[in-house]
């Protein structure tokens, strides 16, 4: 007699929406490959919402594929961390197409932009903008 697995799949899709675990405690419910949003799985609470791909919205003129240079204009505040550039009094961050660390923003400027994130300041309710 087979034994049924221990570990369900991790990821399940309907339609033009997915729901997947990203470990280690969040569940990611994305559509249409577009728009993602992340859960804290032990709470329910909303801690992060993503666009990528074909979104075509802006955050003050800034959208997928604007660059780093074009992120700087819009925002003088900007910093960074690994491959994410963000404004810390927004809780706003651009992921962008660098695949290695790098020390200054001007070494990335013309780096593209490839996913906005609105995160939850401390894993809580409510979103500041």
């Amino acid at each position: 007699m087979e034994e049924e697995p221990l570990i369900e799949p991790n990821s399940l899709r309907q339609g033009a929406w997915e729901m997947a675990a990203v470990f280690p405690d969040w569940v990611r419910f994305s559509y249409q490959d577009t728009i993602h949003i992340y859960s804290l799985l032990y709470t329910g609470l909303i801690v992060q919402i993503e666009v990528t791909g074909a979104y075509q919205g802006k955050v003050r003129g800034i959208g997928i594929g604007s660059t780093v240079r074009d992120v700087q204009r819009a925002f003088p505040e900007v910093t960074f961390d690994n491959e994410i550039v963000y404004i810390v009094d927004l809780d706003l961050h651009f992921a962008i197409d660098a695949d290695y660390d790098f020390n200054s923003l001007a070494e990335v400027a013309d780096n593209r932009v490839t996913a906005i994130r609105l995160c939850a300041s401390q894993h809580s309710l409510t979103f500041t903008s």
